[in-house]
C-alpha cells in the first residue's frame, strides 16, 4: 500500500510537469502565430502597399504604366518574417517573374516612429532591370 501511495504521487508530480509543458508549449505557438497575422497585416495591408508602391515608383517613375518596366508585383506571403535586427522582411517578385526577386525590409524611423520599407537584395535579373531604368 505504501509503494502505491508513493507512485500515486509522483504520478501527479509528472502530470502536473506534463501539463505546465503543454501550457508553455501552447502560448508559445499562439504568441507565434499572433506575430506572423501582425506582420502579415503590416506587408500586405494598406500602409505596406503604399509603401512598396512608392518605394517601386522612386525606382521606376513610370511603375505600373504602360511605359514603366515595372509592370506589376506580388509579395510572396511565404517569405514573411521577423528580422532578428527588427522589423519585417519579405521577398517581393516583379512583373511575375520568378527571376525578378527583390528582397525588401519594413522598418521604423526612430525619431518619427514612422514605418519605410526598403530593399535588402536583388536577384541578378533585378539589377539588369534597374540598370535599364537607369540608361532610359
Amino acid at each position: 500500500m505504501k509503494a502505491f501511495k508513493h507512485f500515486a504521487h509522483h504520478h501527479r508530480v509528472l502530470s502536473v510537469i506534463i501539463l505546465i509543458i503543454i501550457g508553455l508549449v501552447s502560448t508559445v505557438g499562439i504568441f507565434q502565430l499572433s506575430e506572423q497575422t501582425y506582420m502579415y497585416s503590416i506587408v500586405m495591408g494598406p500602409q505596406g502597399t503604399s509603401l512598396i508602391e512608392d518605394m517601386l515608383k522612386n525606382d521606376d517613375p513610370n511603375a505600373f504604366t504602360p511605359q514603366g518596366k515595372i509592370k506589376s508585383y506580388r509579395v510572396l506571403t511565404k517569405t514573411i518574417e521577423h528580422n532578428p535586427m527588427g522589423g519585417i522582411m519579405a521577398r517581393i517578385e516583379l512583373n511575375n517573374d520568378s527571376n525578378l526577386i527583390m528582397g525588401i525590409a519594413f522598418e521604423k524611423n526612430n525619431q518619427a516612429s514612422e514605418l519605410y520599407v526598403r530593399e535588402t537584395f536583388t536577384y541578378p535579373q533585378v539589377e539588369k532591370l534597374y540598370k535599364q531604368l537607369k540608361t532610359d
